[in-house]
């Protein structure tokens, strides 16, 4: 989750709910790790020296001679390092899934999206500059 104008433990504390629900379900849900939560400055956010300063193992360097240090990408993206799509949309989540009644369902429609295909939140990808029928549809 990308957020602006919290400090790590606001940002703790808006996914706390949420984490807690998880953990009192352990037959029901696990994580595989447990989450990062972060703060790092907007101008550093591909800025190698300083992650590999501050967050060391986030990155992978280009392994190929005569790679610039700079040359990086993020340790959990290697499959797409080099990769070219098509015509690539995502899907947004329902509102109706985000409120906070929905916790259960939202569990649900993630573990049945699981069963299909991999699946990945992303929660700084937003609407700015998407063309009016994503924002009507979203």
């Amino acid at each position: 989750m990308v957020f602006h104008g919290l400090d790590e433990e606001q940002a703790r504390k808006v996914w706390q709910p949420f984490l807690d629900w998880v953990a009192q379900s352990p037959h029901d849900y696990a994580m595989q790790s447990p989450p990062i939560i972060v703060t790092i400055p907007a101008r550093n956010w591909w800025d190698a020296n300083y992650m590999n300063a501050h967050h060391p193992g986030v990155f992978v360097s280009d392994p190929r001679p005569g790679a610039h240090p700079s040359d990086v990408w993020w340790a959990g993206d290697g499959d797409q390092a080099g990769q070219f799509l098509h015509a690539y949309q995502s899907q947004w989540l329902p509102a109706s899934l985000l409120n906070g009644d929905s916790q259960e369902s939202l569990a649900d429609a993630l573990f049945a999206s699981s069963r299909r295909w991999k699946i990945e939140l992303h929660f700084n990808k937003g609407l700015a500059g998407a063309p009016v029928e994503a924002i009507n549809a979203a």
